[in-house]
């Protein structure tokens, strides 16, 4: 049982015939799955890209060992044809634009070269959103502290997906070859709750930094439900093809 979006891509990775080879991390925030994707069988380099300048330091100083640019997922500053493999994991649902990061995907990936995404999924508890929730408490408490660049979207509205309209996205320059959807979605409002307690009544970001891992625990034990119409989290493997 692979859990969480970065250790279903290792896995995923691994599992192409010729290895991950040279993998590309779009968004990868403070490094943390670049690192685990970097675990993949047969991978020869690993980078992550990401625009916050904050975290691109944070990511440099906590995995030394790999090399970190600041860069746009709708622009990338790499080559056409450059990698082998690319993860979005969590990304698509904060852009204006996720067509012009999928291009972009796309562009730098060799034909034949794997691309890993997830999204949130428009399951039955979508609602439950803990981002969207918040945001929607802000419009009415506006002293809660805002979210930070890594959970905020663009349009303000943190989107869900069906897998019709992931693979409509992809379009013809991609082959979807899996995917799985997995999860409820009741860990958000756990979510909910850390962030309303400690942006809004402790007013304390490194406690929020903290408790999240409890969420991040209850999101991994979530996901090892694998609920294909109700899911909470979709992730999907498509392979680069002429379009």
């Amino acid at each position: 049982m692979w859990l969480g979006r970065w250790a279903r891509a290792r896995h995923w990775l691994s599992q192409t015939p010729s290895g991950a080879g040279r993998v590309l991390d779009i968004g990868c925030a403070f490094g943390f799955g670049t690192n685990q994707v970097s675990g993949a069988r047969g991978v020869t380099w690993t980078v992550g890209v990401e625009a916050d300048p904050e975290y691109v330091l944070q990511a440099t100083r906590s995995y030394k060992r790999l090399p970190f640019v600041r860069g746009s997922a709708e622009e990338l500053p790499f080559i056409s044809g450059s990698m082998d493999s690319v993860t979005l994991l969590d990304v698509l649902e904060h852009l204006a634009n996720p067509e012009r990061a999928l291009a972009e995907a796309r562009r730098v990936l060799q034909t034949g070269g794997r691309l890993v995404l997830s999204v949130p999924h428009q399951g039955v508890l979508a609602r439950l959103d803990s981002l969207n929730r918040y945001q929607a408490l802000r419009r009415r408490q506006p002293w809660l502290e805002p979210l930070d660049p890594s959970e905020a979207s663009a349009g303000g509205e943190h989107r869900h997906f069906t897998r019709r309209e992931l693979e409509t996205l992809l379009g013809r320059s991609f082959v979807v070859e899996r995917s799985a959807i997995t999860g409820i979605g009741l860990t958000e409002v756990l979510h909910l709750v850390l962030l309303v307690l400690c942006r809004g009544l402790l007013r304390w970001e490194r406690s929020y930094l903290a408790l999240r891992y409890l969420y991040f625990t209850a999101y991994l034990l979530e996901d090892a439900l694998h609920v294909p119409r109700a899911g909470y989290h979709l992730t999907m493997q498509a392979r680069a093809v002429e379009g």
